[in-house]
């Protein structure tokens, strides 16, 4: 049963490409292990020279949590972390070639290096004689008088999901003497050159941002980066997969000599964004000698907690930022719907004009529909420009050569991730080559070649979409139907491992787009706030019909069944309370079954105010009506009226939807003498997504479905 699933899930992941030189890439993977049920890193060099493309062997690089080449390509930083028995030490490096130039143990500097996109940092100066990063300072040492003592215990905030535990992002500036060694010399750097010092923004008394997303300036006179502050109520909302929570863009000045022997660097702080709006993704244009630089960066409004971005500049020899690209409201068919970006690339920057030297134009992925392009903006006039040539994939940007090259990343539900270079000139269509695939089996390939998908609008429901996946050709299938969760994301045609093994299992997958979903304009993000667990739920239900009517599937006893995971769940559970005839069997990962009472436990506190139309403000409470609104929208206002089997995956240290929403279900499931199963996932958290996890919850969805299924032909 789980052959199939395992050969998908392996194969591997890109998660970086950087060009080092201009025909070398240097590429990182991660592939699911699961003999060792881990997640493992690789590199390799991908050579593109003409139409011969070279690509050396793997290499497991497991304890480099991180790496970026310098401006130039000669050096590559790395944020090394190996373990040394019970413990782990950390090094920070720089490697010029083959050769290691620099590198400092920074294990008693700071605890972990911050490696998540919302914190994440690794930035050379111009000069690459230094580069700025982020990791987590220690908590201050304990004292010997009462009032001291109390600082080991006091309480800070964390991040809250994806972050757990992180209070103390701190940015460090690595500075060596690159002057003392070019790789030519046989000697080993000098220790006594190489410092690491922590950056201390100057704030005003009583602000509580701390930093992360930092970018030298080319001038290398100041540092942009993002800054993230605690609420007036002294909570820390967690940013991850939130873009209207508070965020700011700063520019942060060094002063202009740093001493190595400095405990710490003093910066003037001066934030350049509004504070009623959300700011994140900071990223910085090269320049020449004493030109000009723009500063581009991504902002949200609320209440979703994800919405159409708006992208803006400024130039260095400006006061005022402009804005390329805005909110888009409601597009018609066929035109530009917006941009729904997380974060920008790491150096989105192009020069597409062959006769001038400024990086005119950066590119970022965005959700167009029930898929994702990749789109270039002009730095001019906010043009947009897709430069994605196919319908059928979904592309990501993996990297730039700061002229006229991206490398990109493509898949279909049919396709695996593949590497793609593309040449971009302006006024022409975009030029793209293959340069990195998956190794397939024989076996793979020939499944692959059997699966058919469609993306289906759904009538009179505007804009509803659904990716149905179809691997063994047949109709009238039993199908499987997965709302996405959020609300606010989509689902795309890219490629899913497990979704797709689902589909050979011989099921009919409904990959279903609500309104609330990226991508298709703010009208429709807006017009489900204040109406989940009724809108969300009704589309669900009708794409499914809509997919039954097309004779694609069947309705009836063991022929519908549900999946889902957070919001996804929710819906999942809401279906199987308001319609408890149509469905067989549910699974569910940590789902949102009584938004009243999660209110008050998740690190999104907001999430359940918001999304449900209640105003949510410093001083908000479940007053008044407020909780009792919550719980009647929520799925456990249908739990007598639920029929269906219902398999619960839990993540056991689940900060966004915590394991108590899946358990009080399970209990008044139990106690109404429905049946139910759970697993809960030790060291697990929203996502699910340990190697060990994955499997599981795949193999046990698969297990509780086929107990009910009906089929017509046995698989």
């Amino acid at each position: 049963m789980s052959r199939l699933y395992k050969e998908l899930a392996q194969l591997p992941v890109y998660t970086s490409a950087y060009y080092l030189k201009a025909t070398r890439v240097l590429v990182t993977t991660s592939i699911r292990d699961h003999v060792r049920n881990t997640k493992r890193t690789a590199v390799k060099h991908v050579i593109a020279l003409g139409s011969d493309v070279e690509v050396t062997s793997s290499q497991d690089s497991a304890d480099a949590l991180a790496s970026v080449p310098s401006p130039s390509g000669r050096r590559l930083g790395v944020l090394r972390e190996v373990s040394d028995g019970s413990s782990k030490k950390r090094f920070v490096e720089v490697w010029l070639g083959n050769q290691l130039e620099a590198s400092k143990e920074v294990t008693k500097t700071h605890d972990d290096f911050h490696i998540n996109p919302l914190l994440f940092t690794l930035s050379f100066s111009k000069s690459e004689t230094s580069f700025v990063y982020c990791a987590e300072a220690k908590a201050p040492e304990a004292k010997d008088t009462p009032e001291e003592r109390e600082d080991k215990f006091r309480y800070i905030p964390d991040f809250g999901e994806r972050l757990n535990g992180k209070k103390r992002p701190t940015l460090y500036l690595f500075t060596w003497n690159s002057q003392n060694y070019e790789g030519n010399s046989e000697e080993a750097p000098i220790d006594s050159a190489i410092s690491v010092v922590p950056l201390n923004p100057s704030l005003p008394e009583g602000s509580t941002f701390v930093f992360g997303q930092a970018s030298f300036s080319p001038d290398e006179k100041h540092i942009f980066a993002t800054g993230y502050p605690q609420t007036l109520d002294g909570r820390r909302l967690g940013p991850a997969g939130c873009w209207n929570h508070p965020s700011s863009i700063f520019k942060l000045t060094l002063p202009e000599d740093i001493s190595s022997e400095s405990a710490e660097v003093s910066l003037v702080a001066e934030q350049i964004t509004s504070s009623d709006v959300s700011a994140r993704s900071p990223r910085v244009s090269d320049s020449n000698s004493g030109e000009p630089y723009t500063i581009v960066w991504l902002e949200n409004k609320g209440p979703a907690h994800a919405s159409a971005t708006a992208l803006l500049a400024l130039r260095s020899d400006e006061i005022k930022p402009r804005t390329l690209v805005d909110y888009v409201h409601d597009p018609r068919s066929g035109e530009f719907p917006g941009l729904y970006v997380d974060q920008l690339p790491s150096r989105p920057f192009l020069a597409l004009d062959p006769n001038s030297n400024n990086l005119a134009h950066i590119i970022t992925h965005s959700f167009r529909g029930s898929y994702q392009d990749i789109y270039a903006v002009s730095l001019d006039d906010g043009r947009v420009w897709n430069i994605t040539t196919s319908n059928d994939y979904s592309w990501i940007v993996a990297g730039t050569n700061g002229r006229d090259r991206v490398l990109a990343v493509r898949s279909s539900l049919n396709s695996p991730p593949e590497l793609l270079e593309g040449t971009i000139a302006l006024g022409h269509i975009p030029s793209w080559r293959v340069i990195d695939k998956p190794v397939l089996s024989d076996w793979v390939r020939n499944k692959l070649k059997t699966v058919e998908f469609r993306v289906l609008p759904v009538p009179n429901r505007s804009p509803t979409e659904v990716i149905t996946i179809n691997a063994t050709g047949g109709r009238g299938l039993p199908a499987v139907t997965i709302p996405h969760g959020g609300p606010h994301v989509a689902f795309t045609t890219e490629f899913n491992a497990s979704n797709l093994a689902i589909s050979f299992e011989g099921y009919l997958v409904n990959l279903v787009n609500y309104t609330g979903s990226l991508g298709f304009g703010q009208k429709h993000v807006d017009a489900l706030i204040g109406r989940a667990g009724d809108l969300d739920v009704k589309d669900c239900y009708e794409a499914i019909k809509h997919v039954i009517g097309l004779g694609l599937s069947a309705e009836g006893p063991g022929k519908q069944f549900v999946l889902g995971g957070s919001h996804g769940g929710f819906i999942g559970a809401h279906l199987i309370g308001q319609y408890p005839d149509f469905f067989s069997a549910a699974s569910m990962r940590n789902p949102v079954i009584a938004a009243g009472e999660i209110a008050s436990v998740s690190d999104i506190p907001d999430w359940a105010y918001l999304e449900f139309g209640v105003q949510f403000g410093t001083t908000s409470t479940l007053l008044n009506g407020v909780f009792d609104k919550l719980q009647n929208s929520s799925p456990i206002a249908y739990i007598d009226k639920v029929k269906a089997p219902v398999l619960l995956l839990v993540g056991e240290v689940d900060r966004r939807v915590p394991s108590s929403q899946a358990r009080n279900y399970y209990h008044a499931l139990k106690g109404r003498g429905k049946n139910v199963k759970m697993l809960v996932f030790p060291g697990n958290g929203h996502g699910l997504d340990s190697v060990e996890a994955e499997l599981v919850s795949w193999e046990g969805t698969i297990s509780w479905f086929k107990t009910f299924v009906l089929r017509d032909v046995e698989i």
